[in-house]
């Protein structure tokens, strides 16, 4: 019941609880209603530190996680849009399972329901990792129920176009380079174009380009590359690069003992006439994209 008190209103904590659930749940009905009406999608490049972290979302609410990163940011970052008691996930993607890529999305495989998870088939004797093995008795479980996925496919998801591909269904590989395993995500929506790379080393993007480009429906240029491996000189490809000519490209990265990201590759997509936004120096990058190909760019959000 209510009562007033001092001019105050009163709710029993039940009400209150009944209350606050509400406003919390019509404040994400109009953000999810106000995002649809926009018919964009988000690619939210997450500020992880030394790490990667990509979070997709289509038109109608839908996402894609690509990647957890090494800490807790990305469970910062799902606390505003994703309600701990209802927490879904329709497509996570774990490009390889290197611990700064793989340590969130263990978190978030525990924490939320996934509709399907992407990975590359690697066995665990080349991984010396307790994550790893974490993440593969997950696996064992979710494959039991249709929920995994080692193959490459393409998905229309609410009008936008996504491609998942393996490496070593294209080129040869070897299988002890776990980094060129990584799993690429293309995404095409109207004339827009973004490419997401895992830690694909410099042979393995050389190798991809015509896949890439046949795959993503690639003109004269790519709107947004992720740059594999933290901006890694061992991670740049002048062939791939030139081919694809990225008008935007980010670096996912923070402190680290590496020298990530390369000066020399930075110039480089410079001189390709690539702007290069980096997480270490801005936050988190967000990006807006229009069925148009016009797009927003908010940074630090």
């Amino acid at each position: 019941m209510l009562r007033l008190s001092s001019g105050e209103i009163m709710l029993k904590p039940k009400l209150l609880i009944i209350l606050l659930l509400y406003v919390v749940t019509k404040s994400s009905v109009i953000g999810f209603i106000g995002l649809m009406q926009k018919g964009r999608i988000v690619l939210d490049f997450i500020d992880v530190g030394q790490g990667d972290s990509i979070f997709i979302t289509t038109p109608f609410g839908r996402n894609i996680l690509i990647d957890g990163g090494p800490n807790y940011d990305l469970d910062i970052f799902l606390d505003d849009r994703l309600p701990f008691w209802n927490c879904y996930i329709d497509y996570v993607v774990l490009t390889h399972p290197d611990v700064d890529h793989l340590t969130g999305v263990n978190r978030i495989l525990k924490r939320c329901k996934a509709g399907l998870v992407v990975f590359p088939e690697i066995p665990v004797e080349l991984v010396d990792s307790r994550l790893y093995k974490e993440f593969i008795n997950y696996i064992n479980a979710a494959e039991r129920s249709g929920k995994i996925s080692n193959k490459s496919f393409d998905k229309v998801i609410d009008g936008v176009n996504f491609h998942f591909l393996f490496p070593s269904e294209f080129i040869e590989l070897n299988p002890r380079n776990i980094n060129d395993h990584s799993v690429f995500l293309c995404l095409d929506y109207g004339d827009f174009e973004a490419l997401f790379t895992g830690d694909a080393g410099a042979k393995a993007l050389r190798s991809m380009v015509l896949v890439i480009k046949n795959k993503c429906s690639i003109g004269e240029s790519l709107e947004v590359l992720k740059i594999p491996h933290h901006g890694s000189k061992y991670n740049y490809n002048p062939y791939f690069a030139e081919a694809l000519r990225p008008l935007i490209a980010v670096i996912l990265v923070g402190k680290n003992k590496f020298g990530h990201p390369n000066p020399d590759v930075i110039e480089k997509y410079n001189k390709n006439k690539a702007k290069v936004f980096r997480t270490d120096e801005l936050g988190n990058i967000s990006i807006e994209v229009n069925k148009d190909k016009s797009f927003n760019l908010k940074l630090g959000l």
